[in-house]
């Protein structure tokens, strides 16, 4: 051992025993910010007191630097200097306070970017399930969600184990999602962006037959089906009438009813349909998202409206004068909340961003990550 490694240790046993009174005196520092990509050096000498935190050196420093659009969290200590030797600076020094790492007047810090483990940019999507009150939010990712794992995620989420693959089907703006050519096509490539709508949709089971299908259709819904056929042959000049009708809001847990009258263009979307039901209603407090069409009344009959009616018009759901819409609230499947955590990695100058789950997430999976992310 050297003679200045026994001074040194001699210097930090003493130091310790020291009473707290010092650990509020000042200490002048020489600082060194080096970076290599900006060909930017800067030094300063700045005053602290020995409880400052080194994130607190940082903060102080880069003001001082006039670096003030440098982030404290882009920063990181590297290195420690005294006389003539420099050492590499202890992990996790961030928040620890000038003291706690023994550094005293004379010592140079030495600092430089951090690097930066970027995790992948997550998106949300929101997904309407075949029943017209229930909607999920789905956050996925640019990198890696495929279309075959949408589809995974939605059968969990809305229980559609005990449907056959092929009659669950995707929409995004009336266009069908490409499920079965091509199941592994990332979503972003598929035309989806951040909060996208999607609208699953199940068809009835095809029999042998390609002509006959193999469900029992009721008097009821083969008229509505022959009434939707005929309005397809109206004449276009038909489109242009306004119609009034009724529109009914039920909450009950909230114990509200509303009751409103007004006049649509058969081309209104439904979707527009309930922001104008809400502005008149006076219902502003409520989003249109969190508000479904459930059923469609005519005289005394009722009827449960077909699935994907957010975004078709009145025409398309063969609704004329006389037709009352009954609308209650959105039944939301909440994704579980997510949380961000910051990783500093062995080197003092990398660092990642962990995006954790509350429900899920273990201090194995932590472990994996860190193992993968920093090459362990």
């Amino acid at each position: 051992m050297s003679y200045e490694q026994v001074s040194y240790s001699d210097d930090h046993r003493i130091t310790s025993d020291l009473s707290n009174i010092e650990t509020s005196s000042s200490i002048g520092l020489q600082l060194h910010y080096n970076d290599d990509r900006q060909d930017l050096k800067v030094e300063k000498y700045v005053l602290f007191s020995l409880t400052d935190t080194i994130r607190d050196v940082i903060k102080r420093f880069l003001k001082t630097a006039e670096l003030d659009y440098i982030s404290p969290s882009d920063v990181s200590l590297v290195e420690l200097g005294f006389g003539n030797e420099r050492s590499r600076a202890p992990s996790l020094s961030t928040h620890k306070t000038l003291n706690q790492l023994n550094i005293r007047q004379g010592h140079v810090l030495y600092f430089e970017p951090s690097t930066i483990v970027v995790s992948p940019r997550s998106f949300l999507l929101t997904i309407w399930g075949p029943s017209p009150t229930i909607k999920a939010e789905y956050e996925w990712n640019g990198d890696t969600t495929t279309l075959k794992m949408l589809l995974e995620h939605i059968i969990k989420v809305f229980s559609l184990e005990s449907i056959e693959r092929q009659r669950i089907h995707l929409f995004q703006r009336s266009e069908e999602l490409d499920l079965s050519s091509n199941p592994d096509k990332l979503l972003i490539d598929s035309g989806i962006i951040d909060r996208s709508f999607i609208d699953v949709e199940i068809i009835p089971p095809i029999s042998f037959s390609d002509s006959v299908a193999n469900t029992i259709t009721s008097e009821k819904e083969f008229s509505f089906v022959m009434e939707q056929k005929n309005s397809n042959d109206a004449p276009n000049a038909e489109l242009s009438q306004c119609i009034e009708l009724e529109l009914q809001y039920a909450d009950r847990k909230q114990n509200l009813k509303k009751v409103v009258k007004t006049k649509f263009s058969p081309t209104t979307l439904i979707r527009d349909v309930i922001k104008q039901f809400l502005k008149t209603a006076d219902l502003s407090h409520i989003l249109s998202d969190d508000v479904s069409l459930v059923e469609l009344g005519i005289g005394n009959e009722r009827s449960s409206v077909p699935s994907l009616s957010t975004h078709k018009t009145l025409n398309q759901l063969n609704i004329r004068q006389g037709h009352v819409l009954y609308f209650e609230p959105s039944t939301i499947v909440v994704s579980p909340r997510s949380f961000l955590l910051t990783i500093w990695g062995p080197s003092p100058t990398i660092k990642a961003e962990y995006e954790w789950n509350r429900d899920t997430t273990t201090l194995k999976m932590l472990i994996e990550y860190v193992i993968k992310t920093f090459s362990l």
